[in-house]
């Protein structure tokens, strides 16, 4: 199907929009020759709209299920792959990989993560699954193509994280995977014209609590975001408050989620888009 047909309903701008996201990824695909290509979607809006965008031209989508997310986010996502006719990897870190960083007995470890804890929480909960997706899909010499739905537009601290790059290759930590950011051009309006005219499934977690719900470490939380999360997912809530409990019996120095102290890390990690939002108001300690 040509790009004209697959995307008629759209308007001239937006069509646009679209063949430069096209062109990005496949500029990408001809930099880094990947043997796999991978959406990665966090089971929000903007993520969900990269998938319908390109799931023509990758292999799969995955899913991180970090171990203290709300389940209807990855339901949501098994559903809307499902109806894109992608298939789905899913990587799984277990829950007591959080209550690890939390509840560890030891002096250092002070309870739930702020601010300055962020990098260690990403890469315990995220990074360490992509480590595995690169070991099990790819060989040396051989390198994955994630595609990321960043958007440089959609807030000053992403600008600071990615700029407007479009694509980038892999680094020490991930050595066998390279980057490509196809949307990291389009506006808020441009992505509420596609969804419109494409009538791409919403999120109904973002809808709530205006992030996908993958994963709540607590790092970049907005004041009173728990009593958000209580609201509309109290099982979700109950189940941080009981770690609450049990970090304030053991004395820890934040023994509550969302504490907002600490330093601010310069950047964050590639997969933490929904918390940009939060950080440019967090003091700097």
């Amino acid at each position: 199907m040509t790009i004209q047909a697959r995307f008629s309903k759209i308007d001239t701008p937006v069509e646009d929009m679209v063949e430069e996201a096209l062109s990005i990824l496949m500029k990408a695909k001809e930099l880094y020759k990947p043997v796999k290509t991978f959406v990665l979607t966090s089971g929000g809006n903007d993520s969900t709209t990269l998938m319908h965008l390109i799931n023509p031209y990758v292999d799969a989508a995955v899913h991180i299920k970090t171990g203290i997310g709300i389940p209807e986010t990855s339901e949501f996502v098994r559903e809307v792959t499902a109806s894109f006719g992608l298939d789905l990897i899913e990587l799984v870190t277990p829950p007591e990989v959080y209550r690890d960083i939390v509840l560890r007995d030891k002096a250092n470890f002070y309870g739930f993560p702020g601010p300055y804890m962020h990098n260690i929480t990403y890469n315990r909960l995220k990074r360490d699954r992509l480590s595995d997706l690169q070991k099990d899909y790819s060989k040396r010499g051989e390198r994955l193509l994630l595609v990321s739905g960043v958007r440089s537009n959609e807030s000053e601290r992403r600008m600071v994280n990615i700029g407007n790059a479009e694509h980038q290759p892999p680094d020490r930590q991930l050595v066998r995977c390279a980057w490509v950011q196809p949307i990291v051009h389009w506006t808020t309006f441009e992505m509420n014209k596609y969804r419109s005219a494409l009538e791409v499934p919403r999120s109904p977690v973002a809808d709530k609590i205006h992030k996908s719900g993958e994963c709540l470490c607590g790092a970049f939380a907005r004041p009173d975001e728990l009593k958000e999360i209580e609201f509309w997912y109290p099982e979700t809530a109950a189940y941080i408050k009981s770690m609450e409990a049990e970090a304030l019996a053991m004395g820890k120095k934040f023994p509550y989620w969302g504490h907002r102290i600490g330093t601010k890390p310069k950047a964050t990690g590639p997969l933490c888009s929904d918390c940009l939002f939060n950080m440019d108001d967090i003091p700097q300690q």
